[in-house]
């Protein structure tokens, strides 16, 4: 052989045999990605942590925010703000909310230079004073003015509610001890609604609006009554028949409601065993002659309702009755007719209705407060609105006797003259009653200006100034009333009082002194 061709062969051993074979299947992960996994779970981790720092950031700015909001409106809880305003869509004024960790709530500032709230970026009008919601008892002498429909928003000047945006009212002083006599008003004395400022007017001023002044006067009144009642029947002319033995009805002479009949007319005609059986025996009496049996048969006749004259006739005849007649106790009409003919009927049952119609009452209730006025035989004027016709006078008979508790009235009675019969019970009427004289101060009704329970009158003190006066209203007559707090001669505005009123109320929410 050619020893430059001759190849050297070495042992093949099995673990070289084995590390030279090639395998299928997957192949193993590339250089490098254990790493690459490790640096993208970093990356998803750290973006994680910057989302919730961004969550959490954003809810601590809302919660700083919140305890910065300690106003908001009572109707829209969304509108909040930091400082007092008025709710942008409702209007009404921002309430002080409880501050975060404190156990007391907010006060609402009364400054009224504390300017308007900025709610949500909703700008707003000024805000007017607003009074201070009390969270602890106050004196009441130094809470002159609170909120009639939220009483604890109390505040010492005038000013609106914080919650509902109504005027603050001046708050009622203790009750006085001082008694009114019966001859004097009756009214309470009360603060009015609204402060009212003194004004001073020029005569040109005083000229363009009417104003024109009388003197308080003393002189003798009559208060007039006037009330709504009905017309009833007189009770003394009112009269019942009721059956006073038991039968059956075999003549009627009545035959309908309405119809007027007279005293001792035959109304219906009753025949009774029973009183068949007492005739028999009233004749057997007098037929014996015993005095004793007669006597006691003419009484039980008499008690079973059979008039003397029917057992004089009996007796006079000597022959008992059949039927037994019923008769009218009294001139009238027939008001209810409660039997028909051939009717059985029983004792005691009720059978006609009569009333004489020649007077009438017109009955009427009275507040307690006016009973004074009226008495016996004052003179009263019934007038008839669903009739159209004119006035009948009468006397008053009756005031009392009983006084309706719930009501807090009278019962009193106007006796009328009915003899024409044009009148009918049941009527609805219209009483004006004078009442007595007294002497009183009166002014003229225009002068009293009244705003609930108070009333007020404007005083002309001289010089162009006129002042608002509280005075107690009595008993009215005509075009006067009586008052009480002013003395005799002051000078009242009668015309043009109800323009002063404006000018006052303007003048006192300006907080001026007069003009």
């Amino acid at each position: 052989m050619n020893p430059d061709l001759e190849t050297t062969s070495s042992p093949i051993t099995p673990s070289a045999a084995s590390s030279a074979e090639f395998h299928e299947g997957t192949e193993g992960p590339p250089r490098g990605a254990r790493a690459a996994a490790v640096i993208r779970w970093v990356l998803v981790t750290c973006m994680a942590g910057a989302a919730g720092l961004s969550v959490f950031s954003s809810l601590h700015v809302d919660s700083v925010h919140a305890e910065e909001a300690l106003y908001s409106c009572p109707m829209h809880p969304e509108i909040r703000s930091a400082v007092p305003g008025r709710c942008p869509i409702c209007g009404m004024d921002l309430v002080a909310r409880k501050r975060p960790g404190s156990s007391a709530p907010a006060s609402v500032p009364s400054d009224p230079a504390s300017g308007p709230a900025k709610t949500e970026g909703v700008s707003e009008p000024p805000l007017a004073t607003t009074a201070t919601v009390a969270s602890s008892p106050r004196d009441p002498k130094a809470a002159a003015y609170s909120c009639p429909m939220h009483p604890e928003v109390t505040s010492d000047h005038p000013g609106s509610c914080p919650i509902c945006g109504m005027f603050l009212t001046p708050t009622a002083p203790a009750p006085s001890s001082a008694k009114v006599s019966k001859t004097k008003p009756k009214a309470k004395l009360a603060l009015p609604t609204m402060d009212r400022a003194p004004l001073m007017l020029s005569m040109d001023r005083a000229q363009l609006l009417g104003v024109r002044s009388r003197p308080v006067e003393r002189k003798k009144m009559a208060s007039e009554v006037r009330a709504s009642g009905t017309l009833e029947i007189a009770e003394d002319l009112a009269y019942r028949v009721d059956a006073r033995f038991e039968g059956w009805v075999e003549e009627l002479t009545v035959s309908r409601a309405g119809e007027r009949v007279e005293r001792g007319q035959t109304l219906v005609g009753i025949f009774s065993p029973e009183l068949l059986a007492a005739q028999e025996e009233l004749l057997a009496a007098r037929h014996h002659n015993s005095p004793e049996l007669l006597e006691a048969a003419r009484r039980r006749l008499d008690f079973s309702g059979v008039a003397p004259e029917e057992i004089k006739r009996i007796e006079a005849q000597g022959k008992a009755s059949r039927i037994i007649p019923v008769r009218a106790p009294a001139s009238g009409i027939v008001l209810e007719k409660r039997v028909a003919l051939g009717q059985r009927i029983e004792r005691g049952a009720r059978l006609f209705d009569i009333a004489d119609l020649s007077r009438l009452y017109a009955v009427f209730d009275v507040p307690e407060s006016e009973a004074d006025a009226l008495q016996v035989g004052s003179v009263g004027r019934v007038s008839f609105p669903t009739r159209g016709r004119g006035e009948v006078a009468g006397r008053v008979i009756r005031v009392g006797p009983r006084a309706d508790r719930s009501a807090r009235t009278l019962p009193a009675t106007i006796e009328l003259d009915n003899s024409s019969g044009t009148l009918i019970p049941g009527l609805s009427v219209r009483v004006q009653v004078r009442g007595r004289e007294v002497e009183a101060l009166v002014v003229d009704r225009e002068s009293v200006l009244t705003t609930g329970e108070d009333s007020y009158v404007f005083v002309d003190e001289g010089h162009g100034r006129y002042s608002a006066r509280r005075v107690l209203i009595g008993r009215r007559s005509g075009p006067s009333v009586e008052i009480e707090g002013l003395s005799e001669g002051t000078l009242v505005v009668t015309t043009g009082a109800f323009l002063l009123d404006s000018e006052s109320r303007l003048e006192s929410l300006s907080g001026g002194n007069g003009r």
